[in-house]
């Protein structure tokens, strides 16, 4: 999670050079790259605390 911040922080202080527009693609592709791996881990966090109980006949 750390290197995700970093690598943002990095890319929006590139805004303020020569090239913006590489500092957007920096920021676009971490994000792009990072989304599916925060999203695994928050489905499967969220499916391990669903607790199943058996249902008795009655």
């Amino acid at each position: 999670m750390a290197v995700i911040f970093v690598s943002l922080a990095a890319g929006l202080a590139l805004m303020g050079s020569s090239r913006p527009v590489f500092a957007l693609v920096g920021v676009g592709l971490i994000l792009v790259l990072s989304v599916p791996f925060l999203l695994f881990a928050f489905v499967t966090t969220l499916l391990n605390h669903i607790r199943l109980d058996p249902m008795t006949s009655a």
